[in-house]
């Protein structure tokens, strides 16, 4: 079966496209406000179609995506992991009070965990430990939202020796 994944910030709409899912084609669209299915959408018989509604669909993107948008890819935020201890280290400098938020992504784009949600931080330095011993291995996202920016990070967890 051919599987597509479509996915947008916003919405996806299929207005003034004739958008067919043929039979054993394998349609996911996913967006964060709507999925709009206008006059000329078809789904064959013997074809799957599914559309979801996800606020974090925009985070679903490759690492390369990840850092062609946002050019400050990785910076201002040290991570220090110890796959031994099962233990990750986040930090991060505030240049002036903000609302903070963080969550962090597998490679396929689930959130895995939400070490902080809309959490009031005074300038400065900030560490946070987040639990990753149960944390799937391989790459991991880390997005920190402030009053200001959206910064964006990564991570490798491997399997210890």
């Amino acid at each position: 079966m051919d599987m597509t994944t479509v996915r947008a910030g916003q919405t996806i709409t299929t207005a003034n496209n004739n958008v067919i899912v043929l039979s054993g084609a394998d349609v996911t669209y996913v967006a964060q406000q709507s999925v709009e299915l206008e006059s000329g959408f078809q789904a064959q018989q013997g074809g799957l179609f599914y559309a979801y509604i996800d606020e974090c669909a925009d985070l679903v993107m490759t690492i390369a995506q990840l850092s062609e948008e946002h050019k400050n890819f990785g910076e201002g935020i040290h991570i220090n992991t110890n796959p031994l201890s099962g233990k990750t280290n986040i930090s991060y400098d505030l240049q002036q009070v903000s609302t903070v938020s963080m969550e962090l992504y597998d490679v396929n784009g689930q959130r895995i965990a939400q070490p902080l949600n809309t959490f009031q931080q005074q300038a400065g330095v900030h560490t946070v430990t987040v639990q990753s011993k149960n944390f799937p291995r391989g790459m991991i996202v880390v997005m920190l939202r402030t009053n200001e920016e959206i910064r964006y990070s990564r991570f490798t967890l491997a399997t210890p020796p």
